[in-house]
């Protein structure tokens, strides 16, 4: 086989300065109700307590009075201190067009009937003694995410709080599965304790590039421990997946429930320099989505990957100033990815000119430009033909090789946009009856972008794969309101 062409693509951040300072599925929602994230029992009650009854007594006689709070549609629960349910009981309950589903030991019982029936009721239930008392069947959920206590999160809040991260961690319940982020860069270095944690298992991380599958020598816990390479990869991973809330550092826009698949595609050329071809790339793309596959010599290699991603992050781009030819041959592996339901980001580049980079400028890529502090497009930040949104991407407040430093570019501008999708995601599975459930394919992409643009400053128009009225050549779409995207009320989104 004869070696492949390099095609040159850059790094899409620059170091500015160095400071010094997890799942369970959730279950479906009945009558559109959203369902909260359910925790398993991680053990059952043993020793004194095994077999210990309950002595449940209900002092009260009544109707609850508050039906506006989460609660199971078209589910009434009345105790009546019988767990036989008595002739008169049963009566009452067929006469209102009830009917049983479910009781207990103790006296209660669950009636399931039309929903905007169900207080007239309970009332006429208690009023003539069928049953003592009557109430909605409420939803609990998990207490929200907490607010972190890191150091340095005052420091990058208002970038956060431009896209509405913090407020979106408020909505969101822990114990749901965490959505994967394949990061495709430069690898991580691998003993920062304020990353790791949220990285997937070192066995599923890969070195991926064109002479190290030609060789046949890929591992899949191979890493690139060249810290000197690994800091571009490792800050934009870091962006998405820093641990939250210990009290150390500063935190990632992915709240905890994000992590992060490191896969290095950073390649050595001929003249010695470090960059991207679209060889590693293409398969780096196909081994996060779940498995790559190479013919050599005749004899057939598939390397598995055991954590495929839901996203993939592509802070990189060709470095040519006016390149408007397509890749074909990572093209079609980016049109596959999103296929499989992948989503796919990718930053704008940094030219400071009218036309995102490559593959930015893929149709099935989701192309992520820059903004400043307050609001504008950042200065380098391509824009113009192909871009889709904004994010934050000067001075975000990140880490490197196990230090917090400070970078900018459209680097870090997509994977704070990453972690938008991704939260996004990790709300589609807290609210199971949503629209979303059971999308899949390029349909979720596509559903995506429609979601985005309806929560996007600039109330962008999304419709048939093209942007409408709000879009503008600076600035896209603009940047989007996650607080509004997981929100389960929010209808454009479910």
């Amino acid at each position: 086989m004869r070696p492949q062409a390099m095609k040159r693509v850059t790094l899409t951040g620059s170091l500015l300065v160095t400071l010094t300072l997890t799942a369970c599925s959730s279950t479906p929602s009945e009558g559109g109700v959203p369902v909260g994230c359910d925790s398993a029992k991680a053990t059952a009650l043993g020793g004194a307590d095994a077999g210990r009854s309950l002595n449940v007594v209900v002092g009260r006689v009544g109707v609850a009075q508050r039906w506006d709070v989460p609660r199971t549609v078209g589910r009434l629960v009345v105790y009546t201190g019988s767990a036989a349910p008595t002739p008169a009981f049963t009566s009452e309950v067929y006469r209102l067009g009830l009917r049983e589903v479910a009781g207990d030991a103790h006296g209660w019982h669950v009636l399931s009937g039309e929903d905007d029936a169900l207080r007239d009721a309970a009332a006429e239930l208690v009023s003539n003694g069928a049953a003592r008392y009557a109430q909605p069947a409420y939803r609990y959920r998990p207490s929200a995410l907490p607010i972190p206590n890191d150091p340095l999160f005052a420091q990058q809040r208002p970038a956060l709080d431009r896209l509405g991260i913090p407020a979106a961690w408020g909505k969101l319940d822990a114990g749901c599965a965490p959505v994967t982020v394949g990061v495709l860069d430069s690898g991580v270095s691998t003993d920062d304790p304020q990353l790791t944690p949220n990285l997937t298992p070192t066995a599923s991380w890969a070195t991926v590039t064109f002479d190290t599958l030609k060789q046949g020598t890929a591992a899949l816990d191979l890493t690139n421990k060249d810290k000197t390479q690994a800091w571009h990869g490792h800050a934009v991973a870091a962006t998405i997946a820093q641990v939250t809330g210990n009290a150390a550092s500063g935190v990632g826009a992915g709240g905890n429930v994000v992590r992060v698949l490191p896969v290095n595609v950073l390649s050595r050329g001929a003249d010695g320099t470090y960059g991207y071809e679209e060889g590693s790339v293409a398969r780096g793309l196909e081994y996060a989505v779940g498995r790559t596959t190479v013919v050599r010599d005749s004899v057939t290699t598939t390397y598995v990957n055991p954590a495929p991603v839901r996203v993939i992050n592509l802070s990189l781009g060709v470095g040519t100033s006016a390149w408007q030819g397509d890749d074909l041959w990572l093209q079609s592996y980016l049109d596959a990815a999103r296929r499989a339901g992948v989503v796919i980001v990718a930053a704008a580049g940094n030219d400071s000119r009218d036309l995102v980079d490559q593959p930015a400028q893929s149709s099935a890529v989701i192309a992520v430009g820059s903004v400043s502090g307050t609001g504008a497009r950042s200065t380098f930040s391509n824009y113009g033909r192909g871009l889709d949104f904004v994010a934050p991407g000067e001075n975000i407040l990140t880490r490197s090789s196990g230090t917090d430093t400070s970078w900018s570019g459209t680097s870090f501008a997509a994977p704070m946009f990453a972690s938008q999708v991704a939260l996004w995601m990790y709300a589609n599975e807290q609210h199971r009856g949503s629209a979303t459930a059971g999308r899949s394919g390029a349909d979720v992409t596509a559903f995506l972008m429609a979601c985005f643009a309806a929560a996007s400053s600039n109330h962008a128009a999304w419709s048939a794969g093209a942007w409408g009225s709000g879009w503008t050549a600076a600035i896209g779409a603009g940047w989007v309101d996650t607080s509004a995207v997981v929100d389960a009320t929010f209808t454009p989104c479910r």
